[in-house]
Parts: C-alpha cells; structure tokens; sequence
C-alpha cells in the first residue's frame, strides 16, 4: 500500500509544526521581555512607598520637623502609594495600564478586595484632598490617616505578588527585591499578617493650619515647626 503522505509531505507536516514551534517560543520570549521591561517601572514605585513610608515614621519619632519637609514627604508616599494600589487592586481604564494581572500566567485571575480603610483613603485622601481640586474636599471629614493601615495591606498584597510572580516576569533588580523582601517577611513576621517594620503607628494628621506627624504613643503632642 502506497502512503499517501510520502516522506515529503511528513517532512513538510514536521517542519510546519517546528515553524509553529519556534513563532510561540519568540512570541512568548517577547511577552516576556515586555513584562520584564514593565517590572522596572513597578520596582521604582514599590521602592519609593517603602522608602516615602519609612521617612514619615522616622519623622513621627522626632520632635521638631519643617513643616514643608513633612508635607514633601506625605504628598510623595500618597502618590506612590496610589499608583501601587492602582496596579494591585484596580481594572485598567486604558490599554496602556500596568496592572498585576499582566504578570498572571493564569487567565483567570482574580482583583484582590482592598479593605474599607484602604478603599476610603484611595478614594477621598488621593482623590478628592490630592489628585483633583475639587468642592468634594470640602465634604471630606477624614484629615487623620493612619500610615500602617495604608502600608500594611498594600506591602501584604505586593508579598502575595510576589510570591506567584515567575522570575522570567521581572527584571533583575526586582527579583532581588523580591528575594529581599520575602526573606524579611519570613523573618520577621508571624503568620501571614504583615507589620511595618518601624514597630508603632505613624498617624499624619491634616487638620486645621498644621500637618502633623505623630506616633500612637505621642499623638497630639508632637507639633511641627512651621
């Protein structure tokens, strides 16, 4: 019997298939490099939360501070702090959004549910007292804002990201980040409730003239310089 896919047409049926093979492995390589190329822009702004976070709970310890200093440095971690929470927790708008399901392997990822503390933060203290200058800011009763309860659940839910995030996603300098931060969480922290690592409640409090700086143990004594 007589096969009818001769040696040539199997040869050219394997060569198809290799062809195939080899277009997936560069397409996917490039994805890759695109992610990779991202992840550079994500590890500029986890960085900038963990150091704007780690300045205002140096300046709650201290006892005289420039006022314009303090703001500098509060404006600088809600920025930050939002994009972060933008890319963890937020549907992209636009095609052009980084977002964490970027990374996911999986196309059924599912958007994390921030808690309400953080909700009302993104909403009212980014929203309408940062970002927009608006006639909402004057219904906004909220001026004191507790740092940890905004750090905390934005640093668990970046642990949690890393922690399913393959390396050949990220630069390089942001699996070691990774690798940092994980290893720290491990160390530090019992369970799987993340704590900042400062050890106290930092409050930053935007009533009346002032910005003030405070920690849970001096809160409401410790005045800034104007």
């Amino acid at each position: 019997m007589i096969d009818a896919d001769g040696p040539e047409k199997r040869g050219g049926h394997q060569s198809t298939a290799n062809s195939q093979e080899a277009r997936e492995s560069m397409h996917s390589e490039t994805e890759h490099e695109d992610l990779r190329n991202k992840s550079v822009h994500l590890l500029h702004e986890i960085r900038q939360v963990k150091y704007k976070a780690g300045l205002l709970a140096h300046l709650a310890m201290e006892n005289e501070v420039k006022e314009y200093v303090a703001h500098s440095v509060f404006e600088s971690f809600l920025i930050h702090s939002r994009v972060v929470y933008e890319f963890l927790f937020q549907k992209r708008s636009y095609q052009t959004d980084i977002r964490a399901d970027d990374f996911k392997e999986e196309t059924d990822y599912l958007i994390p549910e921030p808690d309400s503390y953080l909700k009302e933060w993104a909403r009212y203290m980014t929203d309408k007292r940062l970002m927009h200058l608006t006639t909402d800011r004057l219904e906004v009763a909220k001026h004191r804002w507790e740092i940890n309860k905004i750090y905390e659940p934005l640093f668990s839910q970046i642990i949690s990201f890393y922690r399913w995030v393959p390396d050949d996603h990220l630069c390089g300098d942001l699996i070691r980040v990774k690798n940092e931060d994980l290893g720290r969480f491990r160390a530090l922290t019992p369970g799987n409730s993340f704590r900042a690592p400062w050890g106290y409640d930092v409050i930053v409090d935007t009533s009346g003239d002032h910005l003030r700086v405070t920690n849970r143990t001096d809160a409401g004594r410790r005045r800034l310089a104007s």
